[in-house]
């Protein structure tokens, strides 16, 4: 593992080892294997499970518990088609021979970046593009960093893809050319600035809210649902009315708090791109990011400019935002620092992420 500076002030943040195998960076070939052992055990237990509570629901298919079985079928079936696509995209053994490939680093020209409406398509070599769905996260990034590593592709065109600054590979199948209406992208130089002023954290900001609304509002409408399903359903039971509409009942009351709580962080997620300033905070992580999670919940300690030690958690954040504050030892605040939960980021990067803030010592 390795560190380069970043082109703008959050310091040292991950960047892999060119030139040699991607197995000789531990973090790189640590999240390659942990991807691969995932998609390879999910995807049959996913299938087992979806065909499981599909045949259970088609037994009990004029069950009050209906609106159960239809949750349950529908989180199954994206977990399903997710490892599924994953699987097709780059199967499992392809990421681990990939692995073994000297990692490049790629210089994107002024015609090897890309975008449509909806996409950014990037040259990975001569006759093959990687096309990057969000490209409305991380077009300015891009724009900015013109520079990706690659591990491949093969002679199927698949690759792993790494942004700057990420040790999590992007899983590519790579096609010959781009669409026809295409356009490049042009350069986007590097301007430091408050929160507000980031077009990439801005980028960021605009796809969480819509994600988390369109979350919030699925479960509102099962909600919604089951408070509508239940009165026609409970007049057959009988004796068993009771306790199954109680259920039922909590049921519903669990999804609208579960939506209420994703409102709230949308409201504090929209903060970050209204906020003045990035404060600094020196800090040091109780020990060193596990090398095969994405995301992890890890505790430490931050330092005010007077000296005052404080503790702090860093909550389900990814392992680039991670990686960064153990690298670097900052960590990068939005907005001022107060006790309580915190929006935390890396000034350039398409990352945001969440921390909570103890009393100081």
């Amino acid at each position: 593992m390795s560190a380069d500076l970043g082109t703008g002030p959050a310091g040292p943040v991950f960047r892999p080892v060119v030139g040699r195998p991607g197995t000789e960076d531990p973090l790189v070939a640590s999240l390659v294997e942990a991807s691969a052992r995932t998609t390879k055990t999910g995807l049959p237990k996913a299938t087992v499970l979806l065909a499981v509570i599909v045949l259970a629901a088609s037994l009990k298919a004029r069950s009050t518990l209906l609106p159960l079985y239809a949750v349950a079928v529908t989180l199954v079936a994206l977990m399903f088609f997710a490892l599924a696509y994953s699987s097709w995209r780059v199967p499992p053994e392809a990421r681990r021979r990939l692995v073994r490939e000297p990692m490049r680093e790629v210089v994107l020209g002024g015609d090897d970046l890309l975008e449509t409406r909806r996409s950014v398509y990037v040259r990975l070599a001569p006759d093959s593009w990687h096309r990057i769905r969000l490209g409305s996260v991380v077009r300015d990034f891009l724009a900015r960093e013109r520079r990706v590593f690659v591990l491949g592709p093969d002679e199927s065109g698949r690759a792993l893809v790494f942004l700057p600054g990420s040790p999590v590979a992007g899983l590519a199948k790579t096609r010959r050319e781009p669409p026809r209406e295409a356009k490049p992208v042009p350069g986007l130089p590097w301007q430091p600035g408050a929160p507000k002023d980031d077009p990439v954290l801005r980028a960021l900001v605009r796809y969480q809210r819509r994600l988390l609304l369109a979350v919030a509002a699925f479960l509102m409408l099962v909600a919604v649902w089951v408070a509508l399903y239940l009165p026609s359903q409970l007049t057959r039971l009988g004796d068993d009315a009771g306790l199954t509409g109680m259920f039922l009942l909590v049921y519903a009351a669990v999804l609208v708090y579960l939506a209420g709580k994703l409102l709230v962080r949308r409201s504090r997620v929209g903060k970050a791109a209204h906020a003045l300033d990035w404060t600094p905070l020196r800090v040091t992580l109780d020990y060193e990011p596990p090398r095969d999670k994405r995301a992890l919940t890890i505790p430490g300690r931050v330092w005010a400019p007077d000296g005052t030690q404080t503790p702090v958690q860093l909550l389900n954040v990814t392992i680039n935002l991670a990686m960064a504050a153990y690298l670097s030892g900052q960590l990068w605040v939005i907005g001022a620092p107060e006790k309580g939960s915190l929006l935390i980021g890396l000034p350039g990067y398409p990352t945001l992420g969440s921390a909570r803030l103890g009393l100081p010592r």
